[in-house]
């Protein structure tokens, strides 16, 4: 299956003498989940510029649309426990993507990581954590189903600090069918770590799955009220995705994004690099 890119590209190839041809490319670009502001945006200044190619297209996508998009390094501060919080509705592979993200600083020669199962809504979730743990050789604080999830991180963070840990990595639920109770429940977590964290020594993270769309965009305003994100680590991304809400929710939150998820293993876990998002999604040649 085609990506985007070449679905646009192949657009252009194909549709230049057609009469709805801008009509045709707004509905290309929502298509691609740039929201329908953003599309219409872009076809007008191609109408206005009474262009119908893609290299003036791919120069007015280069102008108005890169800058902003944000990569951003994930790092760790040299002194302390670092702190990663991880949030996101149930199914986007949160869980999966902190066993990433765990191999990813034990494969940049970080020792000494553990977790917190603190999704104690869902069972499967400490189960799935417990496992990653085991494999990839990180200890994982974890409780009963139903348990408070606060305690489960303050427990964490003691024993974090006991061992003189670099990195914890935190699970949070993401019922958003019961939103009041789960901001409430993230609240509570990211009050604890701050008490004993500094702030630049914790993050964090919202974790999205980009076939979602423009869900994408309700579920970061969500998450961003309650603890105010400070990134975005996009999951389930193949090229063929809607990648393109990543630039609505840059655009609208300005939050830089760290990685992209591609599969179900550990390595399947790509430093975010704009350049070649943004020929995957927009047919960018450059």
């Amino acid at each position: 299956m085609a990506g985007l890119g070449s679905k646009i590209r192949d657009f252009f190839t194909r549709s230049a003498l057609s009469t709805d041809f801008y009509e045709d490319l707004e509905d290309k670009l929502i298509e691609a989940d740039l929201g329908p502001k953003l599309a219409s945006e872009l076809t007008q200044l191609l109408r206005k510029a009474k262009a119908k190619d893609l290299q003036t297209f791919t120069k007015i996508v280069d102008e108005r649309i890169s800058p902003l998009i944000t990569a951003e390094k994930l790092t760790l501060t040299p002194d302390g426990l670092n702190v990663l919080l991880f949030l996101g509705v149930n199914g986007v592979g949160k869980t999966t993507t902190i066993a990433k993200v765990a191999h990813y600083f034990q494969q940049s020669g970080v020792k000494h990581i553990s977790a917190a199962a603190g999704d104690t809504f869902r069972a499967a979730a400490s189960e799935q954590l417990g496992i990653h743990g085991e494999r990839l050789g990180f200890r994982v604080v974890k409780s009963h189903s139903g348990a408070d999830s606060a305690s489960v991180v303050h427990d964490a963070l003691t024993a974090a600090l006991a061992h003189q840990d670099r990195l914890l990595l935190v699970d949070t639920a993401g019922r958003m069918h019961n939103k009041s109770e789960l901001l409430h429940e993230l609240r509570k977590m990211d009050k604890i770590i701050r008490q004993r964290v500094p702030e630049e020594n914790y993050r964090r993270i919202l974790v999205i799955d980009v076939n979602t769309g423009q869900n994408c965009l309700r579920q970061a305003e969500v998450f961003h009220e309650a603890v105010g994100l400070s990134g975005v680590i996009a999951s389930k991304y193949d090229g063929t995705a809607k990648g393109g809400v990543l630039v609505a929710m840059a655009r609208d939150l300005q939050l830089p994004i760290y990685f992209l998820g591609t599969g179900e293993r550990p390595d399947d876990l790509s430093v975010f690099d704009a350049k070649a998002f943004m020929r995957d999604v927009i047919a960018m040649d450059t």
